[in-house]
């Protein structure tokens, strides 16, 4: 088979396309510069969303609480990842979604695959707990961060994309009916569309036949005053009750506090003592695994 050479498509704009250098104003620079300090310090929650990183800057005082501000924020961090002034990787977007295909070319590209797998299998650490724990995410970008914390403990992180997403919930549920009992841990917004959604989850999953027991563990409004964080009013739109003047974004908590949360939160609900015991399981496994496939 014959395939053409690639022939390079006009450009039909001057935006920027690809790796392209720039050099931005002074005050833009600053901001630049905030926003790496702020990826120096939560090195270990990468990748971040952009909200978070707007949250971090307003709480500083470099940046205003304005959705202008917001807006003008994504669009410099945009060509600054151009630029190569900060990392692709270390801000989280809703990117592409890429469907898994194998890329083994032969019985040495597969046995260096199993290899690999013995040594990184992994098993339930959740098997034998009275309760099976399930991180739940109002927002997607936050997705990464929280799968890594629930990855320690095998707990399933979940976005369920709002109120219309009722495929999700029906799925979840349904998943939910092999355990005697689901404690889904939420993380959201703390404003009436937030809090009705967690409202109508719980109502959704247990009427889906799920014995579930969820808990808001961010944010709160105790969570809120106790770190200080912005706040807006209830917007006049929204007409679903809600007992405070009030509102906080998630992404708001600083991405370091949000880790402490979901961990403590995690911790109090399972037998560590057990987690720990198929921890030390899981390495003798791998080992296992590893020696026998080693005199293949």
């Amino acid at each position: 088979m014959t395939i053409s050479k690639r022939t390079r498509t006009p450009r039909t704009t001057t935006r920027p396309r690809g790796f392209t250098p720039w050099a931005p104003r002074a005050h833009t620079r600053d901001l630049i510069a905030a926003v790496q300090d702020i990826l120096v310090q939560y090195a270990a929650q990468l990748p971040v969303s952009l909200r978070q990183v707007y949250y971090a800057l307003v709480a500083t005082g470099s940046i205003e609480k304005t959705e202008l501000a917001y807006n003008r924020l994504g669009e410099h961090l945009v060509r600054a990842r151009r630029a190569r002034m900060i990392p692709m990787g270390s801000i989280r977007d809703d990117g592409a979604v890429v469907t898994p295909c194998s890329d083994l070319a032969d019985l040495i590209d597969a046995t260096d695959r199993l290899h690999d797998l013995a040594g990184h299998i992994e098993l339930d650490l959740q098997h034998d707990q009275d309760a099976r724990v399930y991180l739940w995410c109002e927002t997607r970008g936050m997705v990464p961060q929280l799968a890594r914390i629930g990855d320690d403990y095998n707990v399933v992180t979940i976005s369920g994309g709002g109120f219309d997403s009722v495929t999700a919930k029906y799925e979840m549920s349904q998943r939910f009916l092999n355990d005697d009992l689901t404690v889904v841990l939420h993380v959201g917004d703390y404003d009436p569309s937030g809090v009705a959604m967690v409202t109508a989850l719980a109502e959704d999953l247990e009427a889906f036949g799920a014995n579930v027991l969820l808990t808001r563990i961010a944010i709160t409004p105790a969570q809120a005053e106790e770190l200080n964080l912005p706040s807006a009013p209830v917007k006049p739109s929204d007409n679903r009750r809600f007992d405070d003047d009030s509102t906080y974004q998630a992404e708001a908590l600083p991405p370091d506090v949000l880790e402490a949360i979901v961990r403590e939160s995690i911790e109090m609900r399972l037998d560590m003592k057990q987690v720990e015991r198929m921890r030390t399981e899981q390495d003798s496994v791998r080992a296992a695994l590893t020696g026998l496939l080693a005199d293949k």
